[in-house]
């Protein structure tokens, strides 16, 4: 039965379908050996906690090693430049805390700057961003986002308004800051929604709203020093340092990434889509936000075969003898 699930369940959820059954079942046969290396076996499959599974090593060592590569440049890049005394001490004691939390969320219980349900957000095209703005407004905790709201108006004001009302009247600096705004709104989107309703990608949608905080500036940083004829030794400490930053606010997103470099080769790259699209075949589900297998023995009999049943199982000969999947 299981052998001609993924085929009919592949047949019926596309006319042409995007993924062979061979690879569907390859794909899916690796994320059942993950669930499967915990102790007792696990049957909820969170994107987040792959790198964090007893099989998940080598996602891990890249993880240290990245984090510690960008500290070591950004001191390097940083310590020369910087003067002596105090103000130097306070730059080494700021990478290394934001190295120290970095590297803290390879614990599971870690400590998170942004957490899971604060940055899950739904997709961009989707109404419920309507529903979070109007949860946002008349819930019990719209007298928090107006509090919230003054410091995004502050500075929408001081970079948009002219200079004679007390603004910067920069457009420019308004492009640098319009990330920022976005990331408020979404901060307000993740507190208003429950993360069942948004779905198990929707922290991935999160990861990169933070590198477009990150990247926006960079890259006018980046963009006014090579106008300004600077060379890449002045465009590299703010870089690195962003980088470095990046993995202390959204260290799931990196070890994620981590884990599929590694198994880039077993699985797809964009694993979420194809779980979504295994959702809509009927071979996932979403239960409270998290993907599960169909049936708990579907799984195990994906941990036990690599590779399709090609030909059916001969029948037992004895009435005695219990035919498995």
């Amino acid at each position: 039965m299981f052998a001609h699930f993924i085929p009919a369940s592949v047949r019926a959820v596309d006319e042409e379908p995007r993924h062979s059954p061979e690879r569907v079942h390859a794909w899916l046969h690796q994320l059942a050996l993950q669930l499967e290396s915990r102790a007792g076996g696990a049957n909820t499959l969170v994107l987040p906690e792959l790198a964090r599974f007893p099989g998940a090593l080598r996602a891990r060592v890249l993880y240290v090693v990245t984090v510690g590569l960008l500290a070591l440049v950004t001191l390097r890049t940083f310590l020369p430049d910087a003067p002596q005394g105090s103000l130097g001490w306070g730059v080494v004691l700021l990478v290394v805390g934001i190295t120290v939390t970095a590297l803290l969320l390879l614990r599971p219980g870690g400590i998170r700057l942004l957490p899971h349900a604060a940055m899950g957000l739904p997709p961009w095209r989707s109404p419920l961003w309507a529903v979070a703005a109007k949860a946002a407004v008349t819930g019990h905790s719209r007298r928090g986002v107006l509090v919230l709201s003054v410091l995004p108006t502050l500075v929408l004001w001081r970079a948009l308004a002219p200079e004679w009302l007390g603004g910067m009247g920069d457009w420019t600096m308004m492009l640098a800051i319009l990330p920022t705004l976005m990331l408020y709104a979404a901060l307000v989107a993740g507190q208003a929604l429950d993360a069942a309703v948004i779905g198990p990608s929707g922290w991935l949608r999160g990861g990169a709203l933070v590198a477009l905080v990150l990247l926006c500036p960079a890259g006018m940083i980046v963009g006014l020093s090579l106008r300004a004829g600077l060379g890449l030794d002045t465009v590299l400490p703010p870089l690195v340092l962003l980088g470095l930053l990046y993995c202390a606010l959204s260290g799931d997103t990196v070890l994620y990434l981590c884990w599929l470099l590694i198994h880039f080769r077993k699985v797809p790259f964009r694993l979420s889509r194809f779980l979504d699209w295994c959702h809509a075949a009927g071979l996932i589900r979403i239960t409270g936000g998290v993907y599960q297998f169909r049936h708990r023995e579907f799984q195990e009999w994906l941990a036990r075969h690599p590779a399709p049943l090609t030909r059916p199982t001969a029948p037992a000969r004895g009435a005695a003898t219990v035919r498995t999947p």
